[in-house]
């Protein structure tokens, strides 16, 4: 049999199955609404096939050509991509599970709310790809690169990036939850509204990017870098931040409360209008940076650097041990470390006991 009198005989039962269809042209075949089980195409060319409203479960594609797949609201299930050319390919609104996508050539690839689950995407290529809205859960992500690619609004959650790559890539409104991104560099991407709470972003690089409305919550941020960083409304509540760098960034309306920013760098820079309250802030620098209107109410500054920072209407009441000598300091709400111990030293005079008095009868 033919593979046209194969497909034939496959859409009276709906199924296509335990079949070696490797090394063909298959060029434009019509697999749609078939559930397709162990089938081989390693090496075949697939080049505008269409898989469309299909199951399909243990195939190889292996070394295939896909380019210009139709895969959309399908569902996929330990499946070998590896090594093939999907470029172009089309797998909207579909389901992988436990896939394989090593050395995959996903170049504009359109997969708009797809959802990826346990599966690998090692050295894979991202280069054009449009996947927002997509769903990525347990996913390995090793040395793939995601270059001009529309990750607007992904979720990702309890996947391993390592040595990945994200440049000129939006990632507008991503959320990545319980995530690994040690040592992930972002190269001129959009990250507004971009979530990263309870991630591990140690040693990670967000130099001169605008984050206005990210969130940092509960994350690892040791050694991390922020250099020349933007935004207003950004939230690091409670990040392990030990020795990062916000070195000449621009904030407003940024929430560091409750953070470890034990001898970070936030020196010759703008954070305004923001909230330190109960960090830790030893050994921090914030020389020659504008702190106006911030709050450092009850945070830990045991030499902590201030000289030469700008404290306009800050209230840096309740901290002691900062170098502060040559801050300049306007209406601010301050009590110095003498100041505070008088405090704390205090104890309410007792009363004297009242003096009899001698009445002469």
């Amino acid at each position: 049999m033919n593979i046209q009198e194969i497909l034939a005989e496959s859409r009276k039962t709906g199924v296509l199955s335990s079949l070696d269809l490797s090394n063909l042209n298959l060029v434009g075949l019509d697999f749609s609404n078939l559930r397709v089980e162990g089938i081989t195409f390693s090496k075949s060319n697939l080049t505008g096939a269409n898989f469309d409203n299909s199951l399909i479960a243990n195939v190889t594609f292996e070394s295939s050509i896909l380019k210009g797949l139709q895969l959309n609201q399908s569902s996929v299930n330990n499946t070998n991509f590896a090594g093939s050319i999907l470029q172009g390919a089309s797998i909207q609104n579909s389901g992988f599970s436990q896939c394989d996508f090593t050395n995959t050539d996903l170049t504009s690839i359109n997969g708009e709310s797809t959802h990826f689950s346990d599966c690998n995407f090692r050295q894979a290529k991202m280069f054009g790809a449009k996947l927002p809205m997509s769903i990525w859960s347990s996913v390995v992500v090793d040395g793939t690169r995601f270059t001009n690619s529309d990750l607007y609004r992904l979720i990702v959650q309890k996947t391993i990036f390592n040595k990945a790559i994200f440049e000129n890539t939006n990632l507008t409104s991503a959320l990545f939850n319980e995530c690994s991104l040690v040592r992930q560099k972002f190269s001129n991407c959009v990250l507004v509204m971009a979530i990263f709470d309870g991630c591990d972003l140690s040693n990670a690089d967000f130099t001169y990017h605008d984050i206005s409305q990210s969130s940092f919550n509960d994350a690892k941020l040791g050694g991390a870098i922020f250099t020349g960083c933007s935004g207003s409304y950004i939230a690091f509540i409670k990040a392990e931040a030990r020795q990062s760098n916000f070195t000449g960034v621009k904030f407003d309306m940024v929430n560091f409360s409750n953070s470890n920013l034990i001898t970070a760098s936030l020196a010759n820079s703008e954070i305004t209008n923001s909230l330190f309250e109960n960090a830790r802030l030893d050994y921090a620098s914030f020389y020659s940076s504008r702190l106006d209107y911030t709050n450092f109410s009850n945070a830990s500054t045991e030499q902590a650097d201030f000289n030469q920072a700008s404290l306009y209407y800050a209230n840096i009441h309740g901290i002691r041990g900062a170098k502060l000598e040559d801050a300049l300091q306007l209406n601010t709400a301050f009590g110095t470390n003498k100041k505070l111990k008088e405090a704390e030293d205090w104890q309410p005079i007792k009363e004297l006991p009242a003096k009899k008095r001698d009445f002469k009868g």
